[in-house]
């Protein structure tokens, strides 16, 4: 569902541009390419994830990264293709909004069970 602009642009609405379930979490998370940097992983959802940077990364980059997400069996390594879709100054530290790309059908499977996994606490 799009949303139409007075100029006849279109919008994605929130739930579009975040692909779904999004799921709050406190992990490092760690650019291996093209250049090694650390993160801390905010959030999380099949399109892509949120985290706190201590630089600014820029619009369009692209990166891997690696997660390790915690499953009933200790933790799963998750390594994704993602482009940088915004980057915001907050209170001194940079939160980045990631988007996956050429994402495999195991990782969204590993993903999904990390989701799982997690409702199992919220309930």
């Amino acid at each position: 569902m799009s949303v139409t602009e007075p100029s006849g642009s279109s919008t994605k609405s929130a739930y579009e541009r975040r692909c779904g379930e999004r799921v709050s979490i406190n992990l490092p998370v760690e650019f291996i390419k093209p250049c090694s940097l650390n993160g801390k992983l905010i959030d999380l959802s099949l399109c892509g994830c949120g985290v706190l940077m201590s630089e600014p990364l820029q619009p369009k980059d692209e990166f891997l990264v690696h997660i390790n997400l915690p499953s009933e069996d200790g933790y799963i390594k998750i390594d994704l293709s993602c482009v940088v879709a915004r980057c915001d100054k907050v209170r001194g530290q940079y939160l980045t909004g990631l988007a996956f790309n050429q994402m495999k059908p195991y990782q969204a499977y590993e993903i999904n069970a990390f989701f799982n996994y997690h409702q199992r606490f919220d309930s």
